[in-house]
């Protein structure tokens, strides 16, 4: 049995998508528990488990940033209970879902590793585990006392110590030794270098599909400042991306081989919906306008 954890926060914009997704491309059993915007009720019949559990945040970042790993914490303390130890245990962002057909690779890769997640190398050299998608065993998030909270930190691609969700897992797994099994960015085409990203050809994740599109990534040439990065044409263009992209997978199943295709086909990817794209532009830019 598969059981999987979500989380989808404010918005249900990727509840259908996330459940046409699973239901396509998992040939065996699974039920999935998740944290849903309220109210709760709406949701009942589209999960096995519901809650609208939200741990107390404040608008600080420091609060907002531990609210997914508590809800992903909880889950799966709700999982532990009913599970046995050779119960297969799936972390699954709210944007993410299987491409393919990924029961085998969990068989075989959890047959050889005790835990396989992405690891975002193209984030600055992230070296935690991910819970945009994460695998292992009941009986080993018990043995470890799994915990996704941030905490451990390591140096990133330009030195700086950096830590974020799944920072202790990653302490508790170095700490005593153990080796995971890392699912890593198998785009051919990157619209964004950190968003729409497709890993081990197996598991999209769109990224920031519940907040603003503003990563490490993009504020290394804003020195850090969140605030001028949100003025510039860089941050209107990722909303627009993001906006393009989540209508081209409402449209079409197939949505994910534009980042799989040759790079000769890259220019039909920008050409395909300009139209659309620069609309969009102009919108955002109008609306600045005029707040």
């Amino acid at each position: 049995m598969l059981h999987i954890a979500t989380v989808h926060f404010k918005t249900d914009r990727w509840i259908e998508i996330q459940l046409k997704y699973l239901h396509r491309h998992l040939n065996t059993d699974y039920r999935v528990y998740a944290c849903v915007p309220e109210p709760m009720q709406n949701y009942r019949d589209r999960f096995y488990f519901t809650s609208d559990y939200e741990f107390n945040i404040n608008a600080n970042f420091t609060d907002m940033n531990l609210s997914h790993p508590k809800k992903l914490n909880y889950l799966a303390n709700v999982i532990l209970e009913e599970a046995s130890d050779e119960d297969y245990l799936i972390f699954l962002d709210g944007d993410a879902f299987p491409i393919a057909n990924i029961y085998p690779f969990i068989k075989r890769t959890l047959s050889q590793f005790n835990l396989t997640a992405v690891r975002r190398d193209e984030n600055g050299g992230d070296k935690q585990p991910h819970p945009c998608f994460c695998a292992t065993t009941a009986g080993f998030w018990r043995k470890i006392g799994g915990d996704w909270s941030p905490g451990f930190t390591w140096k990133n691609n330009v030195g700086a110590e950096v830590t974020d969700v799944g920072g202790n897992l990653l302490g508790l797994l170095e700490g005593q030794g153990i080796s995971w099994y890392p699912m890593l960015r198998s785009n051919k085409i990157n619209l964004h270098p950190l968003w729409f990203g497709i890993y081990e050809s197996l598991i999209y994740h769109h990224g920031a599909g519940f907040r603003p599109p503003i990563s490490r990534i993009d504020l290394y040439d804003f020195s850090g400042d969140i605030g001028k990065f949100s003025d510039s044409s860089q941050y209107s263009q990722n909303l627009a991306l993001m906006e393009r992209v989540f209508c081209n997978i409402q449209g079409d199943e197939n949505f994910n081989h534009e980042f799989i295709k040759n790079s000769s086909s890259e220019t039909g990817i920008f050409t395909r919906h300009y139209h659309t794209f620069m609309q969009f532009i102009f919108r955002l830019k109008n609306n600045k306008s005029n707040q």
